[in-house]
């Protein structure tokens, strides 16, 4: 290169650089001496963001504290509604300090570098926010709803008004950048000092350096696309599988805890008042006592199976004054919900308990309530459990502080001890000592035996010492006890609340589980021969005869003369009506058709419901009387209209949230193939064959590429849930669980089984998945075994040979999880809709609560393939490998021909060449594809040459720095 050209080149660039100087100059004094115009739009903008922050949060702080303050008509679910108004608030309080402290009011909007970050920050917040106010949008009272919509409301205005900040702020960034600065610099620095050496300085050099900025720009370019595209798709997919994660947690507390009740508070306490029960005579003074005794998990079948409690059941003892009659209980087949279900005669899907663990006191009438309120004396022995669910309706100081909590507590291998203490509670009530306030009603549980079946199982398989036999036998001598004391003036009702699989287990919807017996003993009654024989719900065939123990209740609160629980789904147990005087037992059946009557009133009114009370049913007077016969045919209809409506009901919101989680499910798949088609390198339409793409090479090997990444995807999606599903199946059939439901997960104890064989498989299959795909696409050196087994197990020190093959699986992985989820929600429609907290289905019945688990346990399943996917999505496809730039200039090249290819479409020719000319991006793909075309290396090679010719010829003014400056890192 000739001097004068030298020295042309150098005014040149010298001009140029002192332009952009310059400017970059009076932009800095232009910056530097603005001014706050609190007329600006900016102003503006930012005022009205932070006063629409400071009045959410006004709002969500005034709701957690309407939460606290209206009782009467919140439903029992007012505690989780509050916490997720308190996690609200807090939320609103940590986005508003966040928005106040960066959208400074009296701070120049274009000195705030970091403002698109943090408002991008807020943005994500905010959309979290949205997502988890979605409960609030199911509060029962029309003040609170307003205030929780209009949050909503206000939370989507300021993702309007950020996202209007954002775009200026975008658009002052790229007014603020100076272009070409490093470039010119370098020129100038080259050209300063070139003079006395222009011979050492060829033209070859000058050009190499121009294409090699034009090149570093490219790649600055093409990585500012891949990062927007990966943090988009990132960002869609992290908000539907976080609502799949919530709604999986929501779910899952449901089914070892407890639900909202069917009925609110106001609805209840409707029901519950003592003023409606004036038509009510009381029969207590000729009524009988009751004792009512539990014994935990014993199966009808060992009414026969066991010898010895069938020999005492033989006997000369019970044989001529006892029933034994065939008991279904209520669904899910656990302990709590079952023990409430006899108290109160409410199945769990209208208290809500649908677990053991958690259960707070009931507020369903019970009948220790309703013996309560007449003064009854009372009393109750057993698990601290048992006490907990009506401690504040037994007497003070009664219960079950007689009996140490440390005996026998659950998950004992052994509470044989605990429940001989308890005999001899329940025989000392019985004794002199209470003869002169003897109990009306007491209850004694004995849980021996559910400890044993729990711990070792039923069947000798399992129980090779046969201890769950043994247990029933110490309860057939306990119960020996018992009817050796009791007087005749009592009558004893054994009941179980649940049976066990032979494996041992509870909880599921196996019918051995729901098979228990319940046994009618009074003395000297010759109840077996002689039992009621007048108009009843179930008839006179004792043998044919099924209950409910939902019956136990209301046949308990008759025998004691007094009026049935208020939200008691039951009906009385014939065979022992002959105990109730005949002088009140019409009596007795007009209260019963009295509650059923409010009860299905008031069920009607909480489901909205537009079937109306049947015209031909009499409401509930004071003074007007009917027939036994009459009452019966009353209360039968009343209960076929509950159970028609609930099956209407079960029907139409199933059907609801399926319909609309299959609609948003296919508009959420559509919207994440148009979005990773827009804004990632993936060319999701390539993936469809099309007869022209062949004609050019380069079209059809990146539409092979999506296609191959695409179905690997989906098989290794695909594998992962039949290899979880099947290792989750054998696991459990060989440890003897025939039947995939809750059952699995009976005690707290076996929970870590249950997360062991449902999560580690897909932890162990989610590395291997991924390192294979690795393995497939890296180059293997000839070094030792330690070096390979650091790239096989890790990939440390790996070097690929196609990253957009591993770029292209993994964010079709991302997209395959995320189409699992929504199938899944689509499966959980039957108790529930993919955003937790609204369209939930209260009831249970057998297949939903066999799909329900079903569903839980497949999401649980997914939880390592969908925190892998999208940790390999924030922090690159490779991870923390690192990656060549030869090797990145491959993945760009993938959004080359995808933006030459889509140009290719809409001028329906495949020209190669014409496509390339007719993008406006063509001079960066020009230079990338001349960087790809020429050897790897050529750029360090010359970088490193310039940096060497400096050194040489003693360019002080050259340094290092200035070159590593525009040295890509």
């Amino acid at each position: 290169m000739s001097t004068s050209s030298l020295q042309n080149l150098r005014s040149d660039s010298t001009s140029t650089f002192e332009l952009h100087k310059n400017g970059r100059d009076r932009t800095n004094t232009s910056r530097a001496s603005t001014k706050i115009d609190v007329r600006s739009p900016d102003f503006v903008i930012r005022l009205l963001l932070i006063s629409i922050l400071f009045v959410d949060l006004i709002l969500t702080i005034a709701l957690v504290s309407l939460g606290d303050i209206v009782q009467q008509d919140t439903s029992f679910e007012q505690a989780e509604d509050v916490g997720s108004a308190w996690i609200q608030m807090l939320s609103n309080l940590g986005i508003t300090l966040l928005g106040v402290v960066s959208l400074g009011l009296f701070i120049p909007y274009s000195r705030r570098r970091q403002i698109v970050p943090i408002l991008q920050t807020v943005a994500v917040l905010r959309v979290i926010s949205i997502i988890l106010s979605f409960p609030s949008l199911s509060y029962p009272t029309s003040s609170r709803l307003s205030i929780a919509l209009t949050c909503v409301i206000l939370n989507f205005v300021e993702l309007i008004v950020i996202s209007v900040l954002l775009l200026r702020a975008s658009r002052l960034s790229r007014l603020a950048s100076p272009k070409k600065v490093a470039r010119h610099s370098v020129y100038t620095q080259i050209s300063q000092n070139s003079s006395d050496h222009a011979s050492d300085l060829s033209k070859v050099f000058v050009e190499e350096l121009d294409n090699w900025m034009l090149l570093r720009q490219t790649r600055k370019f093409l990585r500012k696309k891949y990062r927007s595209g990966r943090n988009a798709w990132a960002l869609l997919a992290f908000m539907i599988l976080g609502i799949g994660i919530a709604t999986f947690v929501a779910e899952f507390k449901k089914v070892v805890t407890t639900q909202s009740p069917l009925y609110v508070a106001g609805a209840l306490e409707s029901m519950n008042d003592p003023s409606l029960l004036n038509y009510f005579d009381y029969g207590n003074e000729t009524s009988p006592k009751v004792l009512l005794v539990v014994i935990d998990g014993l199966r009808y079948d060992f009414t026969s199976k066991s010898a010895e409690l069938n020999s005492f059941l033989s006997s000369e003892v019970m044989l001529n004054d006892s029933v034994v009659l065939h008991m279904r209980a209520q669904l899910p087949s656990m302990s709590v919900p079952n023990w409430i279900s006899i108290l109160t005669g409410a199945p769990p899907e209208s208290t809500g308990v649908l677990g053991n663990l958690l259960v707070p006191e009931t507020q369903f009438d019970s009948i220790f309530k309703q013996a309560g309120l007449v003064d009854l004396n009372r009393g109750l022995t057993g698990s601290p459990w048992f006490s907990a669910i009506i401690k504040s309706t037994l007497p003070f100081l009664g219960g079950d502080a007689t009996l140490p909590t440390s005996l026998g507590g659950a998950g004992d291998d052994s509470s044989n001890n605990a429940d001989n203490v308890r005999c001899n509670i329940t025989l000392d009530a019985l004794g002199p000592r209470f003869a002169y306030n003897p109990y009306k009603l007491f209850l004694a549980h004995f849980s021996d035996v559910d400890i044993q079946g729990h711990c070792c199982g039923v069947d000798t398989k399992w129980n090779k010492k046969d201890t769950y036999s043994g247990a029933v036998y110490n309860k057939t001598l306990i119960l020996e006890k018992i009817m050796s004391t009791v007087d005749s003036e009592t009558v004893v009702v054994i009941v179980s609340d649940h049976g066990h699989v032979n494996r041992g287990g509870h909880g599921g919807v196996d019918d051995i589980l729901r098979s228990v017996p319940v046994i009618f003993y009074k003395k000297d009654s010759n109840l077996a021969n002689n039992y009621y024989q007048g108009p009843g719900f179930y008839g006179t065939e004792i043998d044919d005869m099924v209950v409910q123990n939902l019956d136990v209740a209301p046949t308990v609160c008759a025998l004691l003369g007094i009026p049935v629980p208020r939200q008691s789904e039951g009906r009385f147990i014939d065979p022992v009506l002959r105990f109730i005087p005949s002088d009140l037992l019409n009596n007795h059946f007009k209260d019963l058709y009295y509650q059923k009557y409010r009860l299905v009133s008031n069920f009607l009114d909480t489901l909205k419901s537009s079937t109306k009370m049947p015209d031909n049913l009499p409401a509930p007077s004071l003074n007007e009387s009917y027939p036994i016969e009459d009452y019966i045919g009353f209360v039968n209809q009343l209960l076929d209209l509950h159970t028609s409506v609930r099956d209407k009901t079960i029907s139409s919101n199933t059907a609801r949230n399926i319909t609309t989680s299959i609609v948003l499910a296919i508009a959420l798949v559509v919207a994440s193939l148009f979005l990773m088609n827009g804004v990632t390198f993936c060319d999701v339409a390539s993936i469809l064959p099309h007869k022209e793409m062949l004609d050019c090479p380069s079209e059809s090997h990146l539409a092979f590429s999506n296609r191959k990444a695409f179905i690997i995807s989906f098989v290794s999606v695909a594998l992962y849930y039949l290899i979880c599903i099947g290792v989750y199946n054998i696991a459990f059939q060989a440890v003897g669980y025939r039947t995939w439901d809750s059952t699995v997960i009976h005690t707290p104890q076996v929970l870590s089984r249950y997360v062991a064989i449902t999560v580690v498989p897909g932890i162990i299959f989610t590395y291997i998945m991924f390192r294979a795909t690795h393995m497939i696409y890296t180059f293997w050196p000839k070094g030792d075994i330690w070096t390979k087994s650091k790239i096989l197990f890790v990939g440390k020190d790996a070097t690929f040979s196609n990253v957009g093959m591993i770029y292209l699986i993994r964010y079709y992985l991302l997209f395959w999880t995320v189409v699992s989820w929504l199938f899944l929600f689509i499966l959980q429609g039957s108790y529930t809709f993919m955003v937790p907290g609204i369209f939930r289905v209260h009831f249970v019945y057998a297949a939903q609560w066999a799909m329900r688990f079903r569903v839980l346990t497949v999401q649980f399943m997914s939880l390592p393939l969908c925190f892998s996917t999208l940790i390999v999505m924030i922090f690159g496809p490779w991870g923390k490998m690192k990656t060549k730039l030869p090797d990145m200039d491959g993945l760009y090249l993938i959004k080359m021909y995808k933006d030459l290819r889509a140009i290719s479409v809409e001028k329906k020719r495949f020209n190669f060449e014409e496509s390339l000319e007719e993008h406006k991006n063509k001079v960066y793909y020009s230079a990338l594809i001349g960087e790809v075309k020429n050897h790897k290396f050529r750029r360090v090679q010359f970088s490193a040459d310039l940096i060497d010719l400096g050194k040489k010829r003693n360019y002080e003014s050259v340094p290092e720095t200035s070159i590593s400056v525009a040295l890509p890192t």
